[in-house]
């Protein structure tokens, strides 16, 4: 008896019909799923860039006001800087570091 439905729905298309909405939505699910998995890993990479910028601006800015202004080179190297507790240890460094040559000797 179950193979006379099977055949009776597959001559009326039905089982080619549900396959095929069955596969359609499973790539909606599937890119929705991705979509969003993709934005919330892009919102997380921009707040730790964001933070990382920051403390890299931050970092300039002490050692600007008390003892120079870094080179270009210095500045380029602080904001490359990526891990947002070394950069942490260099902004209290900068705050009592005697000479930008110190701060850069630390920096290495």
């Amino acid at each position: 008896m179950g193979q006379k439905v099977d055949a009776i729905l597959k001559e009326a298309g039905f089982i080619d019909r549900w396959l095929a909405e069955g596969k359609a939505e499973g790539k909606a699910e599937g890119k929705a799923e991705g979509k969003a998995e993709g934005k919330a890993e892009g919102k997380a990479e921009g707040k730790a860039e964001g933070k990382a910028e920051g403390r890299a601006a931050m970092i300039i800015r002490i050692l600007s006001r008390r003892l120079a202004p870094p080179s270009k080179t210095l500045q380029k190297k602080i904001c490359s800087i990526r891990n947002i507790n070394k950069l942490d240890e260099l902004a209290d460094f900068a705050l009592t570091c005697v000479s930008l040559d110190e701060f850069i000797t630390a920096l290495k």
